[in-house]
């Protein structure tokens, strides 16, 4: 594996990390690489761990131990708006596929120059990324191997139906639409007043 150049303090960090969390991990001294693989509750068993260290920083993934069918159109359409949806909502990292490998991860960075992750931070990376991944994990299988529609499966995972796009936007005032209202309404105001003055006159 070809070496990588990363910081070795950001190392001893994350290794002093990992041991605080418990986790049974390897790790690659020449590429500056953490493995270790967790299991999580849902319908999808066990995932698979890294973080890959820099000189600057780490990033997280965590990779699903299946994959989309590239050569399925609809499974990759209904896949791919499912994590867009899902990263629409997340606070920190993201979903993401390989459109060429169907391969599904979730990612996450921590920027490293300025400070090394504290204790909280770096649980929050680690096993914040797990709970996206373990509250998801049911909605991907029903994109892969069902017909399901992924708004509405997202929405059932967050308890919630949402409206149809075109529908709330109709029912929704923009801003134009408000100062246009009042603009007219002053005029009309304007027009009573020049007719009240006619009377008064």
């Amino acid at each position: 594996m070809k070496e990588l150049d990363y910081s070795r303090n950001l190392a001893v960090s994350v290794r002093e990390q990992l041991d605080k969390l418990g986790f049974n991990y390897a790790f690659d001294d020449h590429s500056g690489i953490f493995r270790f693989s967790v299991m999580i509750g849902g319908r999808i068993n066990t995932v698979h761990c890294m973080i890959e260290l820099s000189e600057t920083g780490f990033a997280y993934f965590i990779t699903l131990p299946l994959r989309a069918n590239p050569n399925d159109i609809p499974q990759m359409w209904r896949i791919a708006e499912f994590l867009h949806r899902a990263n629409y909502r997340l606070f920190s990292g993201n979903f993401e596929i390989n459109m060429d490998s169907g391969l599904i991860r979730f990612r996450n960075y921590y920027d490293a120059v300025e400070t090394l992750p504290t204790d909280s931070i770096f649980a929050f990376l680690v096993l914040g990324g797990l709970t996206s991944v373990e509250k998801h994990a049911s909605g991907i299988l029903d994109m892969l191997y069902t017909e399901k529609d992924p708004a509405r499966t997202l929405a059932e995972i967050h308890d919630e139906i949402e409206e149809p796009f075109d529908k709330m936007m109709h029912s929704v005032e923009t801003e134009e639409d408000l100062q246009n209202d009042k603009e007219e309404g002053e005029e009309e105001d304007h027009s009573s007043q020049q007719e009240s003055s006619k009377f008064l006159a």
